[in-house]
């Protein structure tokens, strides 16, 4: 499933979670926590002025 093309309020919906604003255009979502919390499954995103998705990525870290 892509989400170039979608709006911020869309892909919030769709991961039923809020947005954290990390700069002027990039936002991160925690999609999922696991090993009590250790690591984190989050998507990165990159949205224009409008809010519409200009590119996304997905990273595992840990926190």
């Amino acid at each position: 499933m892509s989400l170039i093309g979608k709006t911020l309020e869309e892909t919030e919906a769709l991961y039923n979670s809020t947005a954290k604003k990390i700069t002027s255009n990039e936002y991160e979502i925690i999609i999922k926590k696991y090993c009590f919390g250790l690591f984190y499954k989050r998507l990165q995103l990159k949205c224009n002025n409008k809010g519409i998705i200009t590119l996304y990525r997905i990273y595992t870290d840990l926190r």
